[in-house]
Protein backbone atom coordinates (compact mmCIF):
# COMPACT_ATOMS: atom_id res chain seq x y z
CA UNK A 1 0.00 0.00 0.00
CA UNK A 2 1.56 3.55 -1.14
CA UNK A 3 -0.32 5.17 1.85
CA UNK A 4 1.01 3.26 4.64
CA UNK A 5 4.54 4.40 6.96
CA UNK A 6 5.26 0.95 8.07
CA UNK A 7 8.37 -1.14 7.55
CA UNK A 8 7.83 -3.96 5.40
CA UNK A 9 10.21 -7.65 6.05
CA UNK A 10 13.21 -6.88 4.65
CA UNK A 11 12.61 -3.41 3.33
CA UNK A 12 12.59 0.31 4.49
CA UNK A 13 10.50 3.27 2.55
CA UNK A 14 12.66 6.48 2.20
CA UNK A 15 10.41 8.79 0.39
CA UNK A 16 9.13 6.86 -2.63
CA UNK A 17 11.75 4.67 -3.29
CA UNK A 18 12.00 1.44 -1.31
CA UNK A 19 15.63 0.07 0.13
CA UNK A 20 16.89 -3.04 0.75
CA UNK A 21 18.23 -4.05 4.52
CA UNK A 22 21.63 -6.03 5.14
CA UNK A 23 20.18 -8.84 6.21
CA UNK A 24 23.37 -10.07 8.39
CA UNK A 25 22.54 -7.17 10.53
CA UNK A 26 19.17 -8.54 11.51
CA UNK A 27 20.91 -11.30 12.35
CA UNK A 28 23.73 -10.30 14.56
CA UNK A 29 24.41 -12.01 17.67
CA UNK A 30 24.67 -11.26 21.80
CA UNK A 31 28.67 -11.21 21.14
CA UNK A 32 28.64 -9.33 18.42
CA UNK A 33 26.84 -6.68 19.73
CA UNK A 34 28.31 -6.49 22.68
CA UNK A 35 32.05 -6.54 20.85
CA UNK A 36 30.54 -2.70 19.05
CA UNK A 37 29.42 -0.90 22.30
CA UNK A 38 33.07 -1.89 23.89
CA UNK A 39 34.24 -0.87 20.96
CA UNK A 40 32.71 2.22 20.90
CA UNK A 41 33.65 2.60 25.02
CA UNK A 42 37.23 2.51 24.16
CA UNK A 43 37.34 5.08 21.24
CA UNK A 44 35.69 6.97 23.89
CA UNK A 45 37.72 6.41 26.97
CA UNK A 46 41.49 5.86 25.59
CA UNK A 47 41.56 9.93 24.97
CA UNK A 48 40.36 10.52 28.30
CA UNK A 49 42.66 7.52 29.48
CA UNK A 50 45.51 9.22 27.69
CA UNK A 51 45.15 12.76 29.46
CA UNK A 52 44.70 11.46 32.41
CA UNK A 53 48.48 9.61 32.42
CA UNK A 54 50.07 12.50 30.83
CA UNK A 55 48.80 14.71 34.30
CA UNK A 56 49.78 11.85 36.49
CA UNK A 57 53.28 12.13 34.65
CA UNK A 58 53.22 15.42 34.56
CA UNK A 59 52.49 15.46 38.07
CA UNK A 60 55.23 13.18 38.87
CA UNK A 61 57.86 15.31 36.60
CA UNK A 62 56.71 18.29 38.76
CA UNK A 63 57.05 16.80 41.94
CA UNK A 64 60.47 15.01 41.27
CA UNK A 65 61.45 18.82 39.83
CA UNK A 66 60.65 20.28 42.55
CA UNK A 67 62.32 17.49 44.90
CA UNK A 68 65.40 17.58 42.77
CA UNK A 69 65.91 21.62 43.26
CA UNK A 70 65.32 21.24 47.16
CA UNK A 71 68.12 18.28 47.01
CA UNK A 72 70.65 21.15 45.33
CA UNK A 73 69.71 23.65 46.85
CA UNK A 74 70.38 21.92 50.28
CA UNK A 75 73.57 20.39 48.67
CA UNK A 76 74.80 23.63 47.30
CA UNK A 77 74.30 25.15 50.83
CA UNK A 78 76.46 22.34 52.77
CA UNK A 79 79.04 22.74 50.01
CA UNK A 80 79.37 26.96 50.51
CA UNK A 81 79.26 26.19 54.20
CA UNK A 82 82.20 23.26 54.00
CA UNK A 83 84.33 26.35 51.98
CA UNK A 84 83.34 28.71 54.25
CA UNK A 85 84.31 26.44 57.22
CA UNK A 86 87.88 25.52 55.24
CA UNK A 87 88.39 29.44 54.47
CA UNK A 88 88.16 30.28 58.17
CA UNK A 89 90.52 27.70 59.10
CA UNK A 90 93.02 28.76 56.50
CA UNK A 91 92.92 32.52 56.91
CA UNK A 92 93.17 31.75 60.72
CA UNK A 93 96.68 29.53 60.31
CA UNK A 94 98.02 32.36 57.86
CA UNK A 95 97.24 35.00 61.08
CA UNK A 96 99.16 32.43 62.91
CA UNK A 97 101.82 32.56 60.61
CA UNK A 98 102.29 36.25 60.28
CA UNK A 99 102.16 36.82 64.04
CA UNK A 100 104.17 33.94 65.18
CA UNK A 101 106.90 35.44 62.80
CA UNK A 102 106.18 38.55 64.48
CA UNK A 103 107.52 37.73 67.28
CA UNK A 104 110.95 35.96 65.57
CA UNK A 105 114.02 37.69 67.39
CA UNK A 106 115.47 38.23 63.92
CA UNK A 107 112.63 40.62 62.94
CA UNK A 108 112.88 42.70 66.16
CA UNK A 109 116.53 42.66 65.49
CA UNK A 110 116.74 44.40 61.88
CA UNK A 111 113.87 46.64 62.64
CA UNK A 112 115.46 48.05 65.59
CA UNK A 113 118.84 48.46 63.81
CA UNK A 114 117.28 48.68 60.00
CA UNK A 115 121.46 50.24 58.84
CA UNK A 116 122.95 46.83 60.54
CA UNK A 117 123.80 44.87 57.63
CA UNK A 118 124.07 41.72 59.83
CA UNK A 119 120.75 42.02 61.47
CA UNK A 120 119.09 43.05 58.05
CA UNK A 121 120.67 39.74 56.71
CA UNK A 122 119.94 37.21 59.07
CA UNK A 123 116.40 38.75 58.82
CA UNK A 124 116.30 38.36 55.34
CA UNK A 125 117.60 35.08 54.97
CA UNK A 126 114.92 34.05 57.53
CA UNK A 127 112.02 34.93 55.90
CA UNK A 128 113.55 33.96 52.76
CA UNK A 129 113.37 30.21 54.46
CA UNK A 130 109.82 30.76 54.91
CA UNK A 131 108.69 32.23 51.96
CA UNK A 132 110.12 28.63 50.22
CA UNK A 133 107.81 26.82 52.62
CA UNK A 134 104.94 28.44 51.30
CA UNK A 135 105.07 29.35 47.68
CA UNK A 136 101.78 30.95 47.62
CA UNK A 137 103.04 33.88 49.11
CA UNK A 138 103.96 36.48 46.75
CA UNK A 139 106.60 38.51 48.84
CA UNK A 140 107.35 38.62 52.73
CA UNK A 141 108.12 41.87 53.23
CA UNK A 142 109.26 43.78 56.65
CA UNK A 143 108.89 47.31 57.58
CA UNK A 144 110.41 49.39 60.34
CA UNK A 145 108.75 52.14 61.81
CA UNK A 146 111.34 55.39 61.95
CA UNK A 147 111.15 58.70 63.46
CA UNK A 148 109.46 61.15 61.48
CA UNK A 149 111.08 62.23 58.11
CA UNK A 150 114.26 59.73 58.22
CA UNK A 151 114.67 57.12 56.14
CA UNK A 152 117.82 54.43 55.52
CA UNK A 153 119.62 53.57 52.20
CA UNK A 154 118.63 50.39 51.25
CA UNK A 155 120.64 49.01 47.92
CA UNK A 156 118.02 47.46 45.44
CA UNK A 157 118.47 45.87 41.86
CA UNK A 158 121.52 48.70 41.44
CA UNK A 159 120.70 51.51 42.91
CA UNK A 160 120.10 53.40 46.34
CA UNK A 161 116.68 53.75 47.50
CA UNK A 162 115.58 56.06 50.31
CA UNK A 163 113.42 54.14 52.66
CA UNK A 164 111.07 55.95 54.85
CA UNK A 165 108.86 54.73 57.88
CA UNK A 166 107.10 51.83 56.97
CA UNK A 167 108.00 51.16 53.85
CA UNK A 168 109.65 47.73 52.50
CA UNK A 169 112.99 47.68 53.47
CA UNK A 170 113.38 43.45 53.63
CA UNK A 171 112.07 41.41 51.00
CA UNK A 172 111.99 37.52 49.88
CA UNK A 173 111.94 38.67 45.91
CA UNK A 174 115.00 39.77 45.61
CA UNK A 175 114.96 43.29 46.74
CA UNK A 176 112.56 44.33 43.59
CA UNK A 177 109.31 45.90 46.23
CA UNK A 178 111.99 47.93 48.44
CA UNK A 179 110.62 51.46 48.95
CA UNK A 180 107.49 50.26 48.40
CA UNK A 181 104.56 49.99 50.58
CA UNK A 182 104.70 53.27 53.79
CA UNK A 183 102.66 54.53 56.57
CA UNK A 184 99.48 55.83 54.70
CA UNK A 185 99.08 51.86 53.50
CA UNK A 186 95.86 50.90 55.90
CA UNK A 187 97.56 47.38 56.31
CA UNK A 188 100.62 49.32 57.62
CA UNK A 189 98.54 51.95 59.33
CA UNK A 190 96.40 49.67 61.15
CA UNK A 191 99.21 47.70 62.76
CA UNK A 192 101.58 50.34 63.57
CA UNK A 193 98.41 51.98 65.68
CA UNK A 194 98.29 49.08 67.90
CA UNK A 195 96.47 46.35 66.45
CA UNK A 196 97.50 42.53 66.95
CA UNK A 197 96.57 41.76 62.72
CA UNK A 198 95.14 43.01 59.95
CA UNK A 199 93.71 41.95 56.61
CA UNK A 200 93.38 43.92 53.68
CA UNK A 201 91.33 44.21 50.40
CA UNK A 202 92.31 42.20 47.58
CA UNK A 203 94.52 44.35 45.54
CA UNK A 204 96.98 44.29 42.72
CA UNK A 205 100.43 43.26 43.22
CA UNK A 206 103.24 45.36 43.78
CA UNK A 207 105.56 42.86 41.87
CA UNK A 208 103.60 41.94 39.03
CA UNK A 209 99.89 43.11 39.18
CA UNK A 210 98.36 39.87 40.01
CA UNK A 211 95.53 40.08 42.77
CA UNK A 212 96.53 39.46 46.23
CA UNK A 213 95.73 40.04 49.93
CA UNK A 214 98.00 41.72 52.64
CA UNK A 215 97.82 39.82 55.88
CA UNK A 216 100.14 42.19 58.19
CA UNK A 217 101.53 42.04 61.97
CA UNK A 218 103.47 44.43 64.62
CA UNK A 219 106.60 43.93 65.34
CA UNK A 220 107.19 43.99 68.91
CA UNK A 221 110.27 45.49 71.57
CA UNK A 222 109.29 45.93 75.08
CA UNK A 223 105.63 46.09 74.51
CA UNK A 224 106.60 48.71 71.46
CA UNK A 225 105.57 48.92 67.91
CA UNK A 226 108.98 48.78 66.04
CA UNK A 227 108.35 47.44 62.87
CA UNK A 228 105.75 45.24 60.60
CA UNK A 229 105.60 42.15 58.60
CA UNK A 230 103.83 41.06 56.22
CA UNK A 231 102.46 37.86 54.22
CA UNK A 232 100.75 38.14 50.83
CA UNK A 233 98.71 35.10 49.77
CA UNK A 234 98.33 35.20 45.67
CA UNK A 235 94.79 35.14 45.07
CA UNK A 236 95.13 32.07 42.19
CA UNK A 237 95.74 29.78 44.66
CA UNK A 238 93.12 31.37 46.84
CA UNK A 239 90.66 30.77 44.18
CA UNK A 240 91.87 27.50 43.34
CA UNK A 241 91.66 26.51 46.45
CA UNK A 242 88.55 27.86 48.22
CA UNK A 243 86.45 28.81 45.51
CA UNK A 244 87.16 26.49 41.95
CA UNK A 245 87.17 23.38 43.86
CA UNK A 246 83.65 23.91 44.82
CA UNK A 247 80.50 22.67 42.31
CA UNK A 248 77.18 23.70 42.45
CA UNK A 249 75.51 20.59 40.58
CA UNK A 250 76.40 20.72 36.56
CA UNK A 251 77.00 24.45 35.87
CA UNK A 252 76.80 26.07 38.96
CA UNK A 253 80.61 27.67 40.46
CA UNK A 254 80.88 29.95 43.34
CA UNK A 255 83.08 33.43 43.73
CA UNK A 256 83.50 36.14 46.05
CA UNK A 257 83.03 39.70 47.02
CA UNK A 258 83.85 42.18 49.10
CA UNK A 259 82.55 44.89 50.92
CA UNK A 260 83.34 46.90 48.34
CA UNK A 261 81.17 45.28 45.66
CA UNK A 262 84.51 44.30 44.09
CA UNK A 263 84.79 40.51 43.00
CA UNK A 264 88.04 38.78 44.58
CA UNK A 265 87.66 35.24 43.36
CA UNK A 266 85.72 34.02 40.74
CA UNK A 267 86.29 30.81 38.18
CA UNK A 268 86.80 33.60 35.33
CA UNK A 269 89.62 35.54 36.50
CA UNK A 270 89.14 38.50 34.39
CA UNK A 271 86.32 39.29 36.16
CA UNK A 272 88.73 39.67 39.59
CA UNK A 273 88.93 43.00 40.72
CA UNK A 274 87.13 44.17 37.21
CA UNK A 275 85.77 47.41 38.51
CA UNK A 276 82.55 47.23 35.76
CA UNK A 277 81.50 44.04 37.52
CA UNK A 278 81.18 46.18 40.66
CA UNK A 279 77.93 48.18 39.62
CA UNK A 280 76.13 44.68 38.19
CA UNK A 281 76.48 42.91 41.38
CA UNK A 282 75.51 46.01 43.71
CA UNK A 283 72.10 44.53 44.02
CA UNK A 284 73.39 40.89 45.21
CA UNK A 285 75.66 42.94 47.52
CA UNK A 286 73.16 44.75 49.29
CA UNK A 287 70.57 41.55 49.57
CA UNK A 288 74.23 40.20 51.37
CA UNK A 289 74.50 43.27 53.45
CA UNK A 290 70.54 43.25 54.44
CA UNK A 291 70.93 39.25 55.19
CA UNK A 292 73.87 39.34 57.31
CA UNK A 293 71.85 41.96 59.34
Amino acid sequence: DKNTNAELPGFVRFGTKVATFSLHIVSMDRGSIMRGIASRYVKILTPIMLAAALILISGIFWYDWQNQLSINAEASKKNVETANNSLQTWLGDQISIVRTLSEDPRLAAACANPSDPAAVEAARAFLKSVHGKYPYYENIPLVAKLPANASINVLAEGKTVAVKSGQFFIDTVDNKTIGKGGEAAQFIKEVFEGKPYFISHVYPSFLRGNPLFVISAPVKRDGVVIGAVLVAPQMNFFTDRFVNSVRMGETGYVFMMDDRGMIIAHPAKESILNEKMVERFKPLLEKAKTEKE
